[in-house]
């Protein structure tokens, strides 16, 4: 598409919605593993915690991380409402640390 075109279409909000420009914020990282949490878990991740359980069915990535000698990011899906919660990084030789938390403001 060219810059031109773009700026027509622009012009026109019911063209915005056909270019297919944005992607739902829920979709993003789409090559990185996602886990799906909810209760107490995404309590705690939500207080700045990871609980022993979502360590635990993290363990395979942590274990990844170790062999290839690189940070694996993951998705952290809240299981209630479908959105994105968190983002975490399993570390090589370190505990999983959360990067970002997400407000379920950025939903609405």
């Amino acid at each position: 598409m060219r810059v031109q075109d773009l700026q027509e279409s622009l012009v026109d909000a019911e063209s915005i919605d056909s270019l297919n420009c944005f992607i739902p914020f829920d979709e993003i990282l789409p090559h990185w593993p996602a886990v799906t949490i909810r209760g107490r878990d995404a309590k705690l991740l939500k207080n700045g915690q990871v609980s022993h359980d979502l360590s635990r069915r993290l363990n395979p990535e942590q274990i990844q991380a170790q062999r290839a000698g690189k940070t694996i990011g993951v998705k952290v899906m809240n299981g209630q409402t479908g959105h994105l919660l968190s983002i975490l990084e399993a570390r090589p030789s370190e505990r999983l640390k959360i990067r970002k938390v997400f407000e379920s403001s950025v939903f609405s």
